[in-house]
C-alpha cells in the first residue's frame, strides 16, 4: 500500500486475534519500526480502522520529516 508522499510504503498485515503486548485484543494497530499496519482479521477488517492506523503513520511520517510547520512547532 502507498499513501502518496506522506509515508512511503507502508506494509499491511491481517493478523488473526491481534493482541497488544499484555494480551489485549486489538482491532488494529501502527508498528513505527516497520512502517506497518497490523489488522486484526475480524474486527480490523473496516474503514474506521484503517483511517485510524493510516492517521499514526501518516503522523509519524510528518513528524520524523520535520519539515511539516506542526513539527517544527513540536521540535522546538
Amino acid at each position: 500500500m502507498v499513501c502518496s508522499n506522506f509515508t512511503g510504503t507502508i506494509n499491511v498485515k491481517i493478523v488473526d486475534n491481534l493482541t497488544d503486548n499484555v494480551g489485549t485484543r486489538l482491532a488494529g494497530e501502527y508498528d513505527i519500526k516497520t512502517n506497518t499496519i497490523s489488522l486484526d482479521s475480524i474486527t480490523g477488517i473496516n474503514a474506521h480502522t484503517i483511517i485510524h492506523e493510516m492517521g499514526h503513520a501518516i503522523t509519524v511520517a510528518e513528524l520524523t520529516k520535520g519539515t511539516s510547520v506542526a513539527a517544527k512547532q513540536l521540535n522546538k
